[in-house]
């Protein structure tokens, strides 16, 4: 046994020093406007400290180390950084489910019951595909209500399905996505029970130890890693440190994970060159999980999914502080970039990771650009820098444009119109960017409803109602809607009262 692990490791490390060997030269240009972009989102964002890696075609083209990993030490980022990964742990246990299907071992479209048979009779027939992509509709068990207030979850993990096992479904299985961690613990518990061991040694050896990641593993917050960042988070735009959740052994397959951009890479790159299952075999896992509607889900298979122009995105952000990201063109599955960011918090509310992969990736291949992305970035630049009347006529050109005419950008000015919200952009930007999608887009209801939250953030109730009533005319069947316009009701009259 241990010859076989010895070997197996001896290979893999041989496989990943080949790949990294010869690195593909960007051009200064190219470097320059990455290190232009990284920076300014570094500034403009707030970010504490980032370490980026980038890889084409599985070689490393980039890399960037910027701000600290320690603001009271004034310690700065650096390759050897060890940031706390948080739900990109869901990606070692996607790979290990992988690796059993392809296999043999089990099956993605059979009840879990064939698997574990201690579940409460509602969960049985869930399907691994559906924990995988949050289709369950299962109750979450890590809930800010309990998990945050006792600063703490159960110690034995049959205490945890108990908690919630009388607990309804969120909604009908296959028919919507909830991001869930009660998902990822039975997707542990059945790792766990196909292998006849604990998942922590599970994945030491089959993937630290035969990849010789050796600043990766599992911690607690009082465990002494060196070379880990302390964490913050943004609070009325103060830097606050974070407390570090301590999960049990029992959350690994979805929490607790701990890594340095390289390591990251380094098992990115075995898995996109097929060190863990064969390459022919991502294709067919690399597509959106679908509803019983037969339209598409957000998740394929554990990885977050989305397709545009012809490049399909697929990874997993971690605590809304890090991502990691794998993009590839539909037609030419060869060409690919993939994205580590990594990051120890921010001060804005705002902030994409997965855009942020996308913008790199097009400066690194121009067939990886998006349109309505760089349209978004460029907007928000300008008005960023106090040029908005520059901003809006970018968009009017774009609208004029052979593209614009065929293209929706409803989706990119509603988004446009959040950051400036919520970044504190001005109030003369918020309405100007919603009403305008009000304006092209008179039929949709996600432009009213827009323009509602932005007049209930700013306090004016009325003008928040009369817009949200007309979202929900323009579309009666939204349950989100008919709450809101509810509790405005309330607050009006809970302040006649007054």
């Amino acid at each position: 046994m241990y010859k076989v692990l010895f070997l197996m490791s001896l290979l893999l490390s041989m496989c990943v020093e080949n790949v990294f060997a010869e690195q593909k030269a960007l051009s200064d240009k190219t470097l320059g406007d990455l290190d232009k972009a990284l920076h300014f989102y570094q500034s403009h964002f707030g970010v504490v400290g980032q370490a980026v890696v980038i890889l084409q075609q599985g070689q490393i083209v980039y890399e960037s180390y910027l701000g600290l990993a320690d603001i009271e030490h004034q310690v700065p980022v650096t390759k050897n950084s060890i940031f706390p990964v948080y739900s990109l742990s869901k990606l070692l246990a996607n790979v290990e489910i992988m690796q059993l299907v392809e296999s043999g071992k089990i099956k993605m479209d059979v009840g879990i019951k064939q698997y574990l048979d201690h579940l409460p009779t509602t969960w049985q027939n869930i399907t691994l595909e559906q924990l995988l992509s949050h289709t369950s509709g299962l109750p979450e068990y890590f809930t800010d209500d309990y998990a945050m207030r006792n600063k703490k979850l159960e110690k034995n993990e049959a205490e945890v399905i108990d908690r919630i096992s009388d607990k309804p479904f969120q909604f009908v299985t296959s028919t919507d996505t909830c991001y869930n961690q009660t998902n990822y613990l039975l997707i542990r518990q059945i790792i766990e029970k196909l292998h006849n061991k604990n998942y922590t040694s599970i994945i030491k050896q089959s993937v630290f130890q035969p990849l010789n990641l050796l600043k990766t593993g599992f911690s607690g917050p009082t465990d002494v890693i060196p070379n880990r960042v302390d964490d913050y988070y943004a609070e009325q735009g103060k830097i606050i440190r974070q407390y570090y959740f301590d999960f049990p052994p029992y959350a690994h397959a979805h929490s607790g994970l701990h890594a340095n951009a390289l390591n990251l890479a380094t098992w990115l790159t075995a898995l996109v060159t097929g060190q863990f299952v064969n390459k022919t075999f991502l294709p067919d896992w690399f597509k959106a999980t679908k509803y019983l509607d037969g339209s598409s889900s957000p998740y394929a298979k554990g990885w977050e999914y989305h397709q545009e122009d012809g490049v399909i995105m697929v990874g997993h952000d971690g605590g809304n502080k890090v991502s990691v990201r794998h993009l590839f063109l539909q037609e030419e599955r060869h060409a690919n970039i993939s994205v580590i960011y990594l990051t120890n918090g921010y001060q804005k509310a705002w902030f994409s990771m997965a855009e942020l992969s996308k913008l790199l990736a097009a400066k690194i291949d121009q067939r990886f650009h998006s349109p309505l992305l760089a349209l978004r970035y460029s907007m928000y630049q300008s008005i960023v820098q106090g040029r908005s009347e520059q901003a809006y006529a970018h968009y009017r050109q774009f609208r004029l444009s052979d593209e614009g005419k065929i293209t929706s950008t409803e989706s990119t000015i509603n988004t446009l119109g959040y950051m400036a919200l919520y970044n504190n952009l001005g109030q003369e930007n918020v309405f100007k960017l919603f009403k305008e999608n009000v304006k092209v887009y008179p039929k949709s209801s996600k432009s009213y409803a827009s323009l509602g939250r932005a007049y209930l953030h700013y306090g004016n109730h009325q003008l928040a109602e009369e817009n949200y009533q007309q979202a929900l005319r323009l579309n009666p069947q939204s349950k989100q809607i008919y709450q809101i316009l509810k509790k405005i009701k309330q607050q009006k009259t809970h302040k006649k009262s007054e």
